[in-house]
């Protein structure tokens, strides 16, 4: 009877090693799992404000055009560089007119894009909108195009940047990469300072598209950091693992 007693103890307590091993795995799994809808998340962020400051531009081009100001001058630069004063993420803005180009900032922030590299730029849902690089010494630069008719183009140039800066958590942040692209040009990137270590394979990819504008963000990070950032998160399988665990310790010790 007291070896039949002890057999069961132990046919119980591997059954038991063998339930907690699958409750970590489900752990691990159910961790990876939240950790990569919140990093999906961070790329539909990355999208939403780089939206938003396309939206800005597009209130303040009508802001240009309400103030009948579409002819190069002084009054006109005047304007054009209080409305890039007036944000943090829009490093100049050209008006282009058939007898003159004038901006902000002259050519000190964004240098203007030439004709022939604006017209590959991609349309937005509204066909009066052309979103593109300017690489003209720049980088991270996102040109913004609004056709007038034949007459008349006014280019925002947006630092996006600024807008990559913070979107990646500190824990991850070294071992990730954020790219701002339109079609399969990058607009903009982030990379962190461990990132080239990582083997292409060994990443995990996050994105979202632009609803209004062509635009895609795209987060790649390490999985193995993926697997650890917010570990400590404990679904309710942990806190009945935990409880039973100390039901098997207490029935042991009276046996």
């Amino acid at each position: 009877m007291q070896l039949l007693g002890k057999r069961f103890w132990v046919v119980f307590a591997l059954a038991f090693l063998a339930w907690q091993a699958g409750g970590f795995l489900l752990h691990r799994m159910v961790i990876t799992e939240l950790n990569g809808s919140q990093l999906s998340e961070k790329s539909q962020l990355l999208i939403t404000r780089v939206e938003a400051a396309v939206d800005f531009v597009v209130t303040a081009k009508t802001e240009i055009l309400l103030a009948d100001q579409t002819k190069c001058g002084p009054d006109a630069q005047v304007l054009l560089r209080q409305v890039v004063l007036s944000t943090g993420t829009v490093a100049d803005i050209h008006l282009v007119t058939p007898s003159a180009n004038c901006s902000g900032f002259g050519d000190k922030r964004a240098p203007l894009p030439p004709e022939s590299e604006r017209a590959d730029w991609n349309q937005a849902r509204n066909p009066a909108y052309r979103i593109g690089p300017i690489t003209s010494g720049n980088s991270g630069v996102v040109g913004v195009s609004w056709g007038l008719g034949t007459n008349l183009e006014l280019i925002s140039a947006i630092n996006a940047d600024a807008i990559l800066f913070d979107v990646m958590p500190p824990e991850l942040r070294s071992r990730s990469q954020i790219r701002l692209m339109t079609g399969d040009y990058v607009l903009a990137s982030f990379e962190g300072a461990a990132f080239s270590e990582v083997e292409v394979q060994n990443t995990q990819d996050f994105w979202a598209r632009g609803s209004r504008y062509p635009l895609r963000a795209v987060i790649s990070v390490d999985q193995a950091v993926i697997a650890a950032w917010r570990d400590t998160i404990a679904p309710p399988i942990l806190l009945v693992r935990s409880a039973l665990g100390k039901i098997v310790a207490l029935a042991a010790a009276f046996v």
